[in-house]
Order: structure tokens, then C-alpha cells, then sequence
């Protein structure tokens, strides 16, 4: 699925709570290409931008 990053951020606030989210995440959103993982409900990983480095 692709979509917005303030999406993003809704749905892992959602899934994992509040406290969860870092800072960065909720004041800057979710950086352009970033990918988030799921597995179904489980939130594996938050904006990773790893795919982009060599």
C-alpha cells in the first residue's frame, strides 16, 4: 500500500500508541520514500529509509 505520511503516522499511533512514536516522527512526519513495515497488525519497522543507501 502506498500513502500519505501523515497517514502513516495515524496508523502506527494506532497500532502501537502514543508513546511509542518518536518525537522526530510526529513533529517532522514520515520522510518522502520512506517505508514502513507491517505484518498484519505488528509494526515491524517505521519509516526506514535504508533501501535508499548503497
Amino acid at each position: 500500500m502506498v500513502t500519505h505520511g501523515g497517514a502513516t503516522v495515524d496508523l502506527v499511533r494506532t497500532l502501537i500508541g502514543d508513546d511509542a512514536v518518536t518525537d522526530s516522527l510526529l513533529n517532522e512526519g514520515v520522510p518522502s520514500c520512506a517505508i514502513t513495515t507491517l505484518d498484519g497488525m505488528t509494526v515491524l519497522d517505521i519509516a526506514s529509509l535504508t533501501h535508499l543507501t548503497y
